[in-house]
């Protein structure tokens, strides 16, 4: 009994760009973040198409778990018109068909840790307005924000383990909330989180394996992947 979970930071906004906190604000996809959620897209879309036409026996393995049973994603608008996007290119094939669509459910405990009044602000900003503050105003903690994973992944849990084999699972969210994912699986605490680094579209691999979600064992298979993003020919997009 267990699930795979395919960890996607969403990608680029404007915020992203000019180094600015989110957090819980709703910053749509940059022109550039919708490119990045597409090229990561395709790169799934390879993967499985590659694992599905090779032939028995050639020795072929597959390059990445998958293809996904369902996703789930933040509410806010970055991450989930990035899960749409790589959702709308797995359904797409090459050749003009369509594979069954990938269903994408709005789940609002991934959402952003909410950094308060900093939100907007720059790191210099942050540090000329609010210089006694280490820890934002009005905003979660780090343990509000891993109750509030705990609960995501209670969820995702009881739904997807019902069946033998491990279910794979997309899960489209944040920089800061996905990190508590990663914590779990290695086995450590929220004093963890901050030793984790996730770009924008990265795919991360989480593995968890066990009969209760409080006691489940687990690893990371991939951490912070934009191989996808960094074309043969240079090209940035």
């Amino acid at each position: 009994m267990g699930i795979t979970l395919l960890l996607v930071r969403h990608g680029q906004t404007v915020y992203n760009a000019e180094g600015r906190y989110q957090g819980q604000r709703d910053i749509p996809l940059s022109s550039h973040g919708r490119w990045q959620a597409q090229r990561l897209g395709e790169r799934l879309a390879a993967a499985y198409r590659q694992t599905t036409a090779a032939p028995a026996g050639t020795g072929h393995s597959q390059p990445l778990p998958g293809p996904p049973v369902t996703a789930y994603a933040s509410d806010l608008g970055r991450a989930a018109e990035t899960a749409a996007l790589i959702a709308d290119t797995l359904t797409r094939r090459t050749d003009g068909s369509s594979a069954a669509a990938l269903p994408v459910i709005s789940l609002p405990l991934l959402r952003e840790r909410s950094f308060g009044a900093w939100e907007g602000l720059s790191i210099q900003e942050i540090k000329e307005r609010f210089p006694e503050h280490q820890e934002p105003e009005g905003g979660e903690t780090w343990p509000e924000v891993w109750t509030r994973m705990d609960a995501a992944f209670h969820t995702i849990w009881q739904q997807h383990t019902s069946r033998p084999e491990p279910s794979v699972i997309l899960v489209v969210g944040h920089g800061g909330s996905l990190r508590a994912f990663l914590c779990r699986a290695l086995g450590v605490g929220h004093s963890h989180v901050r030793r984790f680094r996730l770009d924008n579209a990265s795919l991360s691999i989480a593995e968890f394996w066990g009969g209760d979600p409080d006691t489940v064992e687990g690893r990371v298979a991939l951490l912070n992947d934009t191989a996808h993003l960094h074309s043969i020919s240079g090209e940035s997009g």
